[in-house]
């Protein structure tokens, strides 16, 4: 943008962005390598350090979680347990979408719901339970119990159970215990 313009140029703003990510990408490398279970100081000297990318591999063949979780076990044992997931028009949290930047909605329901709200955006059709988190008012208006009464999906909505720090020991310990390690070798 010219120097004491004030005028927004949205294509100037798209311009500044792709030369910061390719600046980006250039400093910090386009190749993301795969690991098998680094031990602690191989991982802290070689990615955490230098901040570099990795995905680690083989790292969790031998958790029970590996065999046991599937839809069916998560909502026999957990499936009234409330979570907060959240939801996109596209699967992109903290995007970009038609020229505004788009946080993700978070919601609150029951890991069932949850599973079930994960099935119909596969497909785009189907109802679920769910009320907006931080009120006692569902997306249908209603208070209370009648707040977790059937509501209707937007097609094309993403569900994810995604938050920083942790959504595993956060929201859902007690479904770690004797599936999931206390701790991870090479943390």
């Amino acid at each position: 943008m010219a120097e004491g313009s004030s005028k927004f140029s949205m294509e100037q703003l798209k311009d500044d962005l792709v030369t910061v990510a390719t600046d980006v990408q250039e400093l910090a490398g386009a190749f993301c390598p795969r690991i098998k279970s680094p031990s602690p100081l191989e991982f802290l000297r070689d990615y955490v350090h230098p901040n570099r990318p990795c995905v680690i591999t083989d790292a969790m063949e031998s958790w029970p979680a590996m065999r046991k979780w599937d839809d069916d076990y998560l909502c026999e044992k957990f499936g009234e347990r409330k979570i907060s997931i959240n939801v996109t028009p596209n699967g992109r949290g903290d995007a970009v979408k038609d020229g505004f930047f788009v946080m993700p909605e978070e919601r609150s329901m029951t890991l069932r719901n949850f599973v079930s709200a994960m099935e119909a955006s596969r497909s785009d059709e189907g109802k679920i339970n769910s009320s907006k988190e931080g009120t006692n008012q569902g997306s249908n208006g209603k208070k209370g119990a009648e707040a977790n009464e059937v509501d209707e999906t937007t097609p094309g909505d993403v569900f994810y159970l995604s938050h920083q720090n942790d959504n595993l020991r956060t929201q859902l310990e007690s479904l770690l215990i004797g599936d999931v390690p206390e701790s991870i070798a090479f943390v």
